[in-house]
């Protein structure tokens, strides 16, 4: 009866493959077949124009030589689950982005920096520092923390296509949409984050500082970095802990009492690590910028150097949504 059976080759080994108890990988199908025209099923159903496969009726009559209605019928409908399985598999397979256009991306976005107008650029971020100082710099921390969650995921991502024998030439994309709209909303939840509270904090911790402790002298400078590394840095590090895992549990529907033993424990065994890798990285910078970077423009500083920073904590942080 198979022989009897409306299938071509592609779907005879699909069968067969099937029947054997194999499992066949989308990167495994042949190539799909040239078409030299798009016909109506090319535009309404791609899947089956490329590898020449259609949908079975179990319904269909019976064909010439056929020796039993009965055995058609369950002809058919193995087809149709076979059909079925190989077009799931199709829509599961993940999409990549090649090698070749990481690189493209890589020199518009080079190109771009490049004939940007860095002055003008600095000038329109002055003047609205001058306007509105807290908001400019907490609306800075917040883009840099959104960047950073995003930079994270997809080295997460990365790690995990290589890790699962994936292809190490680009970086996976799920094409499930929950998926896409929890990553989306983990990396707002981290820029929420930076630009509610780090963003303000900063402004304020060196202004505080900068009152109580002023000048550039050798003393000033050591007072204030010991401040900075055993004050503010546990104290922001702790809240920043707290504030991920619980809005990342809210988001998953864990609600607020679970969200926040969860984040409290997190902060118990990840903030005394986390603490002491933050010294060796912003002690050397918070150095620098005490000594050269004027009063107004620290925050954007500790911006450009906290997208590495924060992508570091982005991926320590963020993996409360997936759990």
């Amino acid at each position: 009866n198979i022989r009897r059976l409306p299938m071509d080759s592609f779907g005879l080994a699909l069968l067969l493959t099937s029947a054997s108890g194999l499992t066949v990988k989308p990167a495994l199908l042949p190539p799909p077949r040239s078409i030299a025209t798009p016909s109506v099923a090319t535009k309404t159903a791609p899947f089956e124009a490329a590898y020449g496969l259609h949908k079975p009726r179990i319904n269909e009559p019976r064909m010439a030589g056929t020796d039993s209605d009965t055995a058609s019928r369950a002809g058919a409908a193995l087809q149709m689950a076979v059909y079925d399985d190989a077009r799931q598999r199709s829509a599961r397979a993940p999409r990549r982005w090649p090698a070749a256009s990481k690189w493209v991306l890589a020199a518009a976005a080079a190109a771009a920096l490049v004939q940007c107008d860095l002055g003008g650029l600095l000038a329109a971020y002055n003047s609205a520092l001058h306007d509105w100082p807290f908001s400019t710099k907490a609306l800075s921390t917040g883009i840099t923390y959104v960047l950073s969650d995003l930079t994270a995921q997809a080295l997460e991502r990365r790690a995990v296509a290589s890790s699962s024998g994936g292809s190490r030439q680009g970086i996976t994309l799920s094409a499930a949409g929950s998926e896409s709209k929890l990553r989306v909303g983990r990396a707002l939840r981290f820029g929420a984050v930076g630009l509610l509270w780090v963003g303000p904090l900063l402004a304020g911790w060196f202004q505080l500082m900068e009152h109580f402790v002023p000048g550039r002298s050798a003393g000033a400078v050591t007072r204030k970095l010991i401040l900075d590394q055993l004050v503010q840095g546990p104290f922001m590090i702790g809240t920043m802990y707290l504030l991920t895992g619980v809005s990342g549990g809210l988001a998953t529907g864990r609600g607020f009492g679970r969200s926040l033993r969860q984040a409290r424990r997190t902060a118990e065994q990840q903030l005394a690590p986390t603490w002491v890798r933050s010294v060796f990285v912003w002690a050397p910078v918070q150095a620098l910028q005490q000594l050269f970077v004027p009063l107004q423009h620290r925050v954007l500083v500790a911006n450009g150097v906290s997208y590495f920073w924060d992508t570091y904590l982005a991926n320590k942080m963020g993996g409360e949504d997936e759990s």
